[in-house]
């Protein structure tokens, strides 16, 4: 409804943009976008301050704010975190896929408050509740447990972020350190081929080079 919950928009889209990515490219594309964009909050995180307003979900802008200066990947990374929680407390996607669909169906066209996804998600599992057993449990526990106003207001990184596999991170860095090694030497230079990186998306060829730069730059290279 207003730019202090502009989260709301981008943070479900990257929460919905990764599902997508899954589905269409597979679990390793989808675990290097999603250790990227986390990596990147805790950047815009550690950029601003922990304790910053800018890195709440809500930040306060009623003093007059500029909204461009409040902008960085916290409403869209921390938003998506924040989805990823509901949908891990309510019993994973088979619950919470229905919920969003019933969601953009309602909100579709209008705008929509912090408050009115809150409501609107319990409301929605309220009514589940009532046949589902599995949905009343997670209502009456953990749900029951969120402290939506710290979730929303709360500086700093979240508490809760998806769990992220950082093994085909590590094999791309791993890669990068070899080659860093492997400096001039023709006979370390030739153990490397193209089959090192067969089958590399574009993304984990995208952490190899970033981590081979990093890498020539700390060494003044």
């Amino acid at each position: 409804q207003t730019w202090e919950h502009f989260w709301l928009n981008e943070g479900l889209t990257v929460f919905t943009e990764l599902k997508i990515l899954r589905k269409v490219y597979g679990e390793e594309e989808a675990t290097l976008q999603l250790c990227g964009r986390l990596k990147s909050l805790a950047e815009s995180v550690n950029h601003f301050g922990k304790d910053h307003n800018y890195t709440k979900l809500i930040p306060d802008l009623s003093g007059g704010e500029d909204p461009d200066d409040a902008f960085s990947t916290v409403p869209y990374i921390k938003g998506m975190s924040l989805f990823c929680l509901l949908e891990k407390l309510i019993g994973g996607e088979e619950k919470f896929q229905p919920f969003l669909k019933d969601y953009f169906h309602h909100f579709g066209g209008k705008t929509v408050t912090s408050e009115q996804m809150r409501d609107f998600f319990l409301d929605t599992f309220r009514e589940k509740a009532k046949t589902d057993p599995a949905v009343a449990a997670a209502l009456a526990g953990p749900i029951a447990q969120l402290d939506w106003q710290k979730l929303f207001t709360a500086p700093g990184m979240p508490e809760f972020m998806p769990a992220c596999d950082a093994a085909p991170v590590e094999e791309a860095r791993s890669l990068a350190q070899r080659w860093t090694k492997a400096g001039d030497d023709p006979a370390a230079l030739g153990s490397f081929g193209a089959e090192d990186v067969k089958d590399w998306g574009t993304t984990k060829l995208i952490v190899f080079l970033d981590a081979l730069l990093l890498d020539s730059e700390d060494g003044g290279g």
